[in-house]
């Protein structure tokens, strides 16, 4: 038996709009019998909440074909925005959803135009079921308990109900036919002393389907609706927002995330560190989002920072480096076998790390590279070629000054170089670089007459331009950029030539190479996320 009864939040529609309301005209064809059972359903979230008008249309979304199976965190995320996750009229929201549907990436599933239906006429109502799920407002009271006595699942019977004006709850008739016919289809036994030749509803609420006979029904119903069609799918263009640990049940983070593209398969990854100190996974290919404990997987040590990952394309690969528990730098890698796991400290005999690691190909070469601060406050490398992974001292092979946080790293490949940024505990912004003739330092501070700063820097190229950005967030909370071309580096104070707001974390910085555009995104003082854009 469950814990509690669940909620509701019906609120009866006005009699001015009930007497408005646009009727259901009935069509010829109606199937004999009739059952829309989704393979998947749920509460969402009306355990917990009274958004049953709003849960009852997830369910609706869930009769299409093919079935649209919205999360419980849209729904209540839904309700929540539009102030009926504890209650609602039945048209209000069929009116919003018209509109403003449940959004799922670069698509929403809306509503079409509802008309009402005559619940007491059998010939009426069948007609609409068959054209579509009909949402009805209800009186509960004896609806929870059929429900309850099958401890919330599917299968309960709705007999000999008595008449009951408290409309308080939102639920669907999503089939028809003999009693026994829908019991059949829902694997259930026709209780004693019910009569199975009789017509019945099958009715859905509170992650479960029931069967219901006409009188029962017609006793407690006092509002019924067609939606028409159920769901209508648009693409929409913009922003959009998901839950991506809600829509594939992950765990929770305990830390930022990193995301990367594989070209070769078409999919996307987002890695972070999960608050059991795991590496996790969430990928996307062309059946959506699913969820990979990557540390499980390998058997891996715990993480303690991190993680970075990115693709090889030449090897077919992936690659996602994070920081141990034991301050190693260990690689989590897929190849067509699968994730497996390697320790790069191990392997190379590299001293440990103090800081989360960062990650590149140089395509040219075919390498990667691993950079890293070491506990001697060095930037070390740990990079790959067909010999297997090797291990540099930047900082000894340059003599560059110590490094006060974590590395950049990036190709330029315009001219073949490899670049590694970092800050130095001179708060100077510092450059180590790689040509055909080795590894160099400069001080790009010292070189452009830079304010301090006060944060690690971000790297790119913008290859339109052939230039090289690094930007930083400055002693006096300004964005600067340090910005390359064939004139040598220079300074801007982004903050200052645009009167943006204080940064208080951040920058990241990337290009956008459709629209030849620049962008550099950080948390002002004022808790905003700002973005600093080039055309």
């Amino acid at each position: 038996m469950p814990d509690q009864s669940p909620k509701r939040g019906a609120i009866p529609s006005p009699r001015s709009t009930l007497a408005a309301a646009v009727p259901y005209l009935a069509l010829v064809g109606a199937p004999p019998n009739l059952i829309m059972k989704p393979q998947r359903i749920s509460m969402w979230g009306n355990d917990v909440h009274g958004d049953c008008v709003t849960a009852e249309e997830a369910f609706a979304k869930a009769c299409n074909n093919p079935e649209v199976f919205i999360s419980d965190a849209e729904v209540i995320a839904w309700a929540t925005r539009h102030g009926v996750l504890e209650g609602a009229y039945l048209t209000q929201v069929m009116t919003w959803m018209q509109n403003d549907g449940f959004a799922d990436g670069a698509v929403s599933y809306d509503d079409g135009p509802y008309f009402s239906v005559n619940w007491t006429n059998a010939g009426t109502l069948q007609s609409a079921i068959s054209r579509g799920p009909v949402k009805i407002g209800v009186a509960a009271d004896q609806i929870d308990n059929a429900w309850n006595s099958t401890g919330g699942r599917s299968g309960w019977f709705g007999t000999g109900w008595h008449a009951d004006s408290n409309e308080d709850h939102c639920v669907t008739l999503c089939g028809y036919g003999s009693i026994s016919w829908l019991a059949q289809q829902l694997g259930v036994q026709v209780p004693a002393g019910v009569d199975g030749t009789h017509p019945g509803y099958a009715m859905f609420t509170w992650d479960s389907i029931g069967i219901v006979d006409v009188p029962s029904m017609t006793a407690v119903t006092h509002e019924a609706w067609l939606r028409q069609p159920t769901t209508v799918t648009k693409a929409v263009r913009g922003w959009h927002r998901a839950d991506l640990t809600a829509a594939t049940g992950a765990p929770a983070a305990a830390a930022g995330p990193s995301g990367y593209m594989f070209s070769a398969q078409g999919t996307q990854h987002v890695d972070y560190r999960g608050s059991d100190n795991h590496i996790h996974e969430l990928w996307w290919d062309n059946n959506g989002w699913h969820h990979g404990d990557l540390t499980a997987a390998t058997g891996a040590p715990p993480a303690a920072a991190g993680p970075y990952g990115y693709m090889f394309n030449a090897q077919g690969t992936q690659h996602v480096e994070y920081l141990g528990s034991d301050d190693h730098v260990h690689e989590l890698w897929w190849d067509n076998n699968g994730w497996r796991h390697e320790d790069l400290m191990t392997t190379t005999g590299a001293p440990a790390a103090a800081g989360s690691p960062v990650g590149y190909v140089f395509d040219a070469q075919g390498t990667q590279h691993v950079d890293y601060r070491g506990s001697d406050d060095h930037i070390h490398e740990l990079w790959w070629d067909n010999n297997g992974w090797h291990h540099g001292d930047l900082t000894a092979q340059t003599g560059a000054p110590a490094a006060a946080g974590g590395p950049r790293g990036y190709v330029f490949h315009a001219q073949g170089t490899q670049h590694v940024d970092y800050r130095g505990s001179d708060n100077h912004i510092h450059e180590l670089w790689w040509n055909n003739n080795g590894w160099h330092h400069a001080d790009l501070t010292a070189q452009t007459g830079a304010p301090a700063a006060a944060g690690p820097p971000v790297s790119y190229v913008f290859d339109a331009q052939g230039t090289q950005h690094v930007d930083y967030r400055g002693s006096d909370n300004h964005i600067h950029e340090l910005w390359w071309d064939n004139n040598g580096w220079h300074h801007a104070d982004l903050t200052a030539q645009t009167g943006a707001p204080a940064a208080a974390a951040g920058p990241y910085g990337y290009m956008f190479n459709a629209q030849g555009t620049q962008h550099v995104d950080y948390l002002g003082s004022d808790d905003h996320i700002h973005e600093l854009w080039w055309d």
